[in-house]
């Protein structure tokens, strides 16, 4: 008869106790909202160079890049773009992107993010 190993917690129970502090879940929560977010901003842009048939390796062309980092940022692959490639890259597809500041809500509701994308391209 085979013994059994007890290999410990699962990863599920793991994980509850490991993030059940307030202030680790708060951090996983706005890692999660900053991912989500700048998801969202390249997936807008992808889809304006989309619309505007270009290819990303004119997209590069313009902006004075290789075609595999653009194909990268395009993708999202682990991109944490500055404000500043932001811009180069909506200028390079002809594009503007408009920014509003506002205040934070006082009451975060579940999926609360502090970027809004709204893409009108």
């Amino acid at each position: 008869m085979s013994k059994q190993r007890d290999f410990g917690p699962s990863y599920a129970e793991y994980r509850r106790a490991r993030f059940s502090a307030p202030e680790v879940r708060a951090r996983m929560e706005n890692e999660a909202a900053r991912i989500t977010s700048m998801a969202a901003v390249l997936s807008a842009l992808e889809e304006a160079r989309e619309k505007r048939d270009l290819s990303k390796a004119e997209v590069a062309r313009r902006m004075g890049r290789k075609p595999e980092a653009v194909s990268r940022l395009l993708r999202g692959a682990g991109a944490n773009p500055t404000l500043a490639t932001l811009v180069e890259l909506a200028d390079a597809l002809e594009i503007e992107i408009n920014l509003t500041i506002t205040e934070r809500p006082k009451r975060r509701r579940r999926g609360y993010s502090p970027l809004k994308v709204r893409a009108a391209v």
